[in-house]
């Protein structure tokens, strides 16, 4: 490998720990903020999927976390009206999970946090090709799971 392409390769990875960290922050204060732990928000978040309905299994799967955990998480959600389970048509021992409308209010306002932040770092012009390439590297870290 090119030592100059070497060297832009570690001022990627360095920058992306960086911004990982400040993203971290914003959202445990986000979570915070509504009284939630950072992971419950977390599979809050992942409910809201542009790809369909997600299952415990695959939320827990997603944040990395055991069954049980997921499951407490879950629990904390549907408890505080965020969350509820649905039965899973496809699967009829599991359910489904879906966000209540105050499920959905909270998830707008985290999505709206994050949408600024892009407005105001991201050229518009930009926006399209940086989103590619994070579904590049999204697929990349997937590929060494």
């Amino acid at each position: 490998m090119e030592q100059a392409h070497q060297g832009d390769l570690l001022a990627l990875y360095e920058t992306f720990v960086e911004m990982q960290s400040a993203e971290r922050v914003l959202f445990r204060r986000l979570a915070s903020a509504h009284d939630l732990h950072e992971n419950a928000l977390r599979a809050l978040m992942l409910s809201t999927s542009q790809t369909g309905s997600l299952t415990p299994k695959d939320v827990g799967r997603r944040l990395g976390l055991a069954s049980g955990t997921i499951t407490a998480l879950l629990d904390a959600l549907t408890t505080r009206d965020l969350l509820r389970r649905i039965p899973n048509p496809g699967d009829r021992r599991g359910s489904l999970l879906e966000l209540t409308p105050s499920g959905q209010r909270l998830a707008a306002m985290v999505r709206a946090t994050y949408e600024a932040v892009f407005e105001h770092a991201v050229p518009a012009e930009r926006a399209s090709a940086l989103s590619a390439d994070l579904v590049h590297l999204t697929a990349e870290f997937e590929a060494r799971d």
